[in-house]
């Protein structure tokens, strides 16, 4: 069952289960019920191939994700949510 539709169901009502915090979180119908459990994260790489790397828009690219994942840091991590 893809995730969203996951979410879906648990947010009817009929269960629960481990969301990203960035998906759960975002969803005013789901409350988390426990801490966040470090042994179900993931790792996320950025890839490319050596030769490309250097190239322009390659490293723009690299560049740009990396500064937008780091500013969301917390969110993907499931650290504290934001006010309001």
């Amino acid at each position: 069952m893809p995730s969203t539709q996951l979410q879906h169901a648990v947010a009817a009502g009929l269960g629960v289960t481990f969301l990203s915090c960035f998906a759960g979180d975002a969803d005013p119908a789901l409350r988390r019920i426990g801490p966040v459990r470090p042994e179900f994260g993931r790792d996320l790489w950025l890839l490319t191939l050596a030769d490309m790397r250097q190239s322009g828009r390659v490293r723009a690219f690299m560049d740009h994700m990396g500064d937008a994942l780091t500013a969301e840091r917390e969110v993907l991590w499931g650290g504290p949510l934001p006010e309001g």
